[in-house]
């Protein structure tokens, strides 16, 4: 979603929930996300083009966080 949303507005900034610091403390939670991740990239059940191209656990970590922007009236542009 977020490589779809990256596509269609490349010049707009993305605010997520979340980032990846969790992920890249705990290996356990990291594999985890990535393995199911796999499984969904493997099955072909997503098209790429709606995430973009993920090959391994640092793609997946630099993904999420590219909707690190803080946003709102206060965020910088």
């Amino acid at each position: 979603m977020i490589a779809a949303l990256r596509h269609a507005f490349p010049d707009d900034h993305i605010v997520g929930e979340e980032d990846s610091e969790i992920l890249r403390k705990e290996a356990n939670k990291r594999n985890l996300l990535w393995g199911h991740i796999k499984q969904v990239l493997d099955e072909e059940l997503v098209p790429e083009a709606e995430i973009g191209t993920i090959r391994d656990e640092a793609d997946m970590m630099d993904l999420i966080d590219r909707g690190n922007h803080s946003g709102g009236r206060t965020g910088s542009m």
